[in-house]
């Protein structure tokens, strides 16, 4: 045993220098030479990160887990990583906490409370924001990068900076955010006056009467309310369709194509009510028990969540808004293109009934190149890229339609999600295609090529 080494003043933060007083923690290493601060920095940026010791991460961290700025102040003292200035003391950074964040550091946000809706506390308020990319105005990854959802309460933001983007894409998705999901941060916070409420060791997680808060009703409550409470929201998201100006006639050539397989569908009765393969209620992707919701006083009695759904689906068949219903009648989904470099190539959003088609993702890059290259002194790139768009909607249709005819009568709305996967999706493109892509854009290439021909010849020398 060696006595511990005396610690001189000098050897504590400036703030306790200053005020004579206070208490630092130190964090023992295994060994001498081992850095416990780059081990803590990386360990707070999460699973399988690394870090040079700046302190980002812890900062990033608890930024994220504060939701209001601490009555005692939190500071992170932030270092050098460059090779030369190494180790050395660069600059200080309050935590503010989250919502300071949303409200200050994003340039679209907003908030509302949210109505009655099972398993969310009365007076929950929804607060959200597009987080800025990097050369925008207010841009700052070190507080936040990746979209999420979670609850916010007392002071806290309920959210691991651990979770996996899959998880938080997924929750994003189910909120209503189909575009660039991982640009969007939602977080609802409870009341502090809502009582019965617990958090766990790793307070990540609120619990009332023992069970997880569902966030995934949080979410599902939102999908249904932002539309008309956060407008600004709703003009970002349409915002990021590219064929936003060609929609109606990109709808009308895809029925037009789909009549040439519908026919040999054998359609199914569209009926009313929850029948099979109908929207199913009661199976959310997010914490807690489906079918036994959290209930709060002032939000009704005490309701059955499949019950609640049937109704809300209803009012949808009578507005012809529903997607199952539209499926059920093998009505075509709205067709829709988008710039994601995040976004799988295809995806098939039932509630919205529609299909995004992402022109950033590799496979969309590498057919279109294919294409150009096999025509000579190809004039038609745009086209191109507005046939495998249109080739992918027509494909997705036929596997949406095929898998609803096999699976109708077996398999609910959400089990045919399921065989509906991106990873599907995205495989239903074969050399048929190509084939067919290439033969349509020659034929217009000619086209393009004569009229450049004549253009010029009535060009005077």
């Amino acid at each position: 045993m060696t006595e511990f080494p005396t610690i001189t003043m000098s050897s504590f933060s400036k703030e306790i220098q200053a005020a004579g007083f206070g208490t630092e923690a130190v964090l023992m290493g295994d060994h001498e030479d081992e850095d416990t601060f780059v081990l803590l920095d990386a360990k707070a940026k999460g699973p399988k990160k690394v870090s040079k010791g700046s302190g980002l991460g812890i900062y990033k961290m608890l930024s994220n887990r504060y939701w209001l700025e601490s009555p005692i102040p939190i500071k992170v003292q932030i270092y050098h990583t460059e090779e030369e200035m190494h180790g050395k003391p660069k600059s200080v950074y309050p935590i503010k906490g989250f919502k300071d964040f949303i409200e200050n550091k994003t340039n679209i946000n907003g908030s509302f409370v949210m109505d009655p809706s099972e398993g969310v506390p009365p007076g929950t308020t929804a607060y959200w924001a597009v987080i800025p990319q990097r050369a925008e105005k207010k841009s700052n990854t070190n507080i936040c990068s990746r979209g999420f959802t979670s609850w916010a309460h007392k002071g806290e933001n309920y959210y691991s900076i651990g979770t996996h983007h899959h998880t938080n894409t997924a929750n994003l998705k189910n909120a209503g955010i189909i575009y660039k999901t991982s640009q969007v941060v939602v977080v609802y916070e409870i009341p502090s006056d809502i009582e019965g409420l617990s958090t766990g060791v790793k307070r990540t997680t609120l619990y009332r009467k023992g069970d997880a808060l569902d966030l995934h009703l949080a979410n599902h409550a939102f999908r249904e309310q932002f539309s008309t409470k956060a407008p600004a929201l709703l003009d970002w998201m349409e915002s990021q369709v590219v064929n936003k100006g060609e929609m109606k006639d990109h709808k009308k050539w895809l029925s037009d194509y789909a009549k040439s397989f519908k026919m040999k569908l054998p359609t199914t009765p569209a009926t009313k009510g929850n029948q099979q393969g109908a929207a199913q209620a009661g199976i959310p992707t997010g914490n807690g028990t489906p079918n036994q919701p959290n209930t709060f006083p002032g939000n009704g009695s005490p309701s059955v969540s499949t019950r609640a759904a049937n109704e809300l689906a209803r009012n949808k068949q009578a507005l012809g808004q529903d997607g199952a219903y539209k499926l059920r009648r093998y009505e075509v989904p709205t067709p829709e293109l988008i710039e994601d470099p995040d976004a799988p190539l295809v995806q098939f959003f039932l509630e919205d009934y529609k299909i995004l088609v992402n022109k950033s993702h590799p496979l969309f890059e590498h057919r279109k190149s294919k294409c150009v290259a096999m025509i000579e002194d190809c004039m038609v790139t745009e086209d191109i890229e507005n046939l495998i768009f249109l080739l992918t909607c027509g494909d997705v249709v036929y596997k949406i339609w095929e898998t609803q005819q096999v699976y109708a009568r077996v398999l609910t709305a959400t089990q045919k999600q399921e065989l509906l996967t991106p990873e599907i999706l995205s495989g239903c493109w074969t050399s048929l295609n190509d084939t067919e892509l290439l033969r349509k854009a020659r034929a217009l290439n000619v086209d393009r090529l004569v009229f450049a021909s004549n253009k010029a010849l009535k060009i005077p020398a």
